[in-house]
């Protein structure tokens, strides 16, 4: 007598709707063993009865069957290998463009980023990747950054391009120039303002520099003769409609700032909130930051001391905009913020205390509060560093580590 496995019939509408519901909710393709654990317990059909059903829908053309990845089983997903090839390519590009280095450490050229790591899981062949990536790039979603000077070799990232990589073989030549004329009395600081006003001229930047001659001759005009500064607020408003349109201002006293043409009162921040004080002159209680400068203009700017901790709404206002930034520079593909990213931003621009969990992680949970935007827990922690991890925020049985900008 030979012995017969039954397999329950899936003739059942409710069974493969259920079955076709959960592969819908997954974010990947599911093998039967994943979509039988992932069913809830007491109302889920036998592991062989799922495995059949899949089979059907898949010859029936309502799923899609993906070759076997790092196991045995066929995969099932109710989209299409192009579409999750296209999610993978995302995220391989967004998880690099986070580390740091050269641009060769955090973007990727078209050969690195379509590579099996891909095309495997995605059952797709590498050359079906090229113009999923050009899609990419046409739907702004990532950048083809320009070859960098001395390789012929464009990169791909969805985090844009670091000027200062372009321009490096160029500084270095004036800085051998100036080193000529110095030879003939010609001062540093004369090839600096000469570079200056040809790039002004080359980038068609003069109309900027007018409205920051603009807002000097204000301050001036406005301040106390005792040089006690004048609120930003109190400036801005006193310069309306007199700049170009579209202008970023707070652009305006950050290039000011760099020049030492203003000083500011305590820490800025990175941005310029309406009770700051800035003047033309330095005086007590006043800071500049172009101490010290070198012929690149950089100043040597050392981290906040507790004194120059921002205050609370300083602090919220600073997260806010270290989000945008971040958000608009890195994450915009993705729509989610890493906390651990913010953290660090936070810490470079008001100092490590600002960026603890005992300040910050108080700050973004009241922020949250305020409908600024949503915390989002982590559900895969594939790529994800202890590093990472410990710099997000710990939650009731779940670890948030994304923050949502509300768009």
């Amino acid at each position: 007598m030979t012995m017969t496995t039954s397999v329950p019939s899936t003739d059942s509408s409710a069974v493969v709707e259920q079955i076709l519901s959960s592969l819908h909710d997954a974010p990947e393709p599911q093998t039967a063993t994943k979509v039988f654990d992932q069913l809830y317990k007491a109302s889920r059909p036998k592991a062989a009865e799922i495995e059949a059903v899949l089979q059907q829908q898949a010859d029936a053309g309502r799923i899609y069957r993906y070759a076997a990845y790092r196991g045995k089983a066929h995969r099932f997903w109710d989209r299409p290998p192009e579409e999750y090839a296209r999610k993978l390519l995302l995220n391989r590009l967004t998880r690099q463009a986070e580390k740091a280095g050269d641009q060769k450490k955090w973007a990727m050229t078209k050969k690195e980023a379509c590579a099996g790591a891909v095309a495997n899981p995605a059952s797709v062949k590498v050359a079906d990747l090229y113009p999923i990536l050009q899609a990419l790039v046409d739907d702004n979603l990532v950048y083809c950054l320009p070859p960098v000077p001395g390789s012929k070799a464009s990169r791909y990232s969805t985090r844009r391009p670091d000027p200062a990589d372009y321009i490096a073989k160029a500084i270095k030549s004036l800085a051998e120039q100036a080193s000529r004329l110095s030879q003939c009395e010609v001062d540093a600081w004369e090839v600096l303002h000469a570079t200056r006003q040809q790039l002004l001229n080359a980038l068609n930047l003069n109309a900027f520099a007018e409205d920051a001659q603009k807002v000097v001759d204000r301050i001036r005009l406005l301040e106390p003769s005792s040089a006690g500064g004048i609120r930003v607020g109190e400036l801005r408003d006193s310069l309306d409609f007199q700049l170009a349109d579209g202008v970023d201002f707070n652009a305006l006293l950050q290039f000011l700032v760099g020049e030492g043409q203003i000083t500011t009162s305590g820490h800025h921040t990175g941005f310029f909130t309406d009770d700051l004080l800035v003047s033309t002159h330095l005086g007590s209680g006043f800071r500049s930051d172009s101490k010290e400068r070198n012929l690149s203009g950089s100043a040597n700017r050392s981290m906040p001391s507790a004194v120059d901790q921002p205050s609370q709404s300083d602090l919220d206002r600073l997260i806010l905009n270290g989000i945008d930034k971040l958000y608009a520079e890195q994450y915009h593909t993705t729509g989610l913020v890493p906390i651990h990213a913010l953290r660090n931003w936070i810490s470079t621009h008001a100092g490590e205390s600002s960026a603890s969990h005992a300040v910050l992680d108080d700050r973004l949970k009241t922020l949250r509060g305020q409908n600024q935007f949503r915390l989002v827990a982590i559900s895969d922690t594939q790529g994800v560093t202890e590093d990472q991890f410990a710099a997000s925020v710990p939650g009731v049985n779940e670890t948030l580590f994304y923050v949502e900008p509300r768009r």
